[in-house]
């Protein structure tokens, strides 16, 4: 007759792959991640950028939640938290105007590269403006 070491063992083993079942079936009856997924470009020109500002709201709040995300990544890697206490909203505002301002700027990311380097620094006015910090 097994010992209840033994028992407790096999219990324990049988539930974990009852668990691993059930999760995987479960998994398997999911529709797929990417066909919810939202695609969003980071290569987009200038041009399409300004332009979206007015005209697609929904698909311009894709964009501010996706150079948050640039940012907090970007943050990760080198180890500094770039960007802390400054609003989101400033950060997409400051690459409109930078596509904006930009004579033969091709897409909007050399804007978001600038930003970076700014931000690195320490150096930007706008960013570091009152209304751009948050409380």
């Amino acid at each position: 007759m097994p010992s209840r070491l033994e028992i407790r063992y096999c219990l324990k083993s049988f539930v974990r792959l009852l668990l691993m079942i059930i999760c995987s079936g479960f998994a398997m009856s999911q529709p797929a991640v990417a066909e919810d997924a939202l695609y969003v470009r980071g290569d987009m020109s200038c041009k399409q950028f300004t332009d979206m500002q007015t005209s697609e709201q929904a698909e311009a709040d894709r964009y501010v939640y996706w150079l948050g995300g640039v940012l907090t990544g970007h943050s990760i890697a080198i180890g500094k938290a770039l960007g802390q206490g400054v609003n989101i909203a400033c950060v997409n505002d400051y690459v409109v105007n930078y596509c904006k301002n930009t004579v033969g700027s091709p897409d909007m990311s050399e804007g978001v590269v600038k930003l970076l380097a700014e931000l690195k620094r320490g150096d930007n006015d706008y960013l570091n403006s009152d209304g751009c910090r948050l409380n």
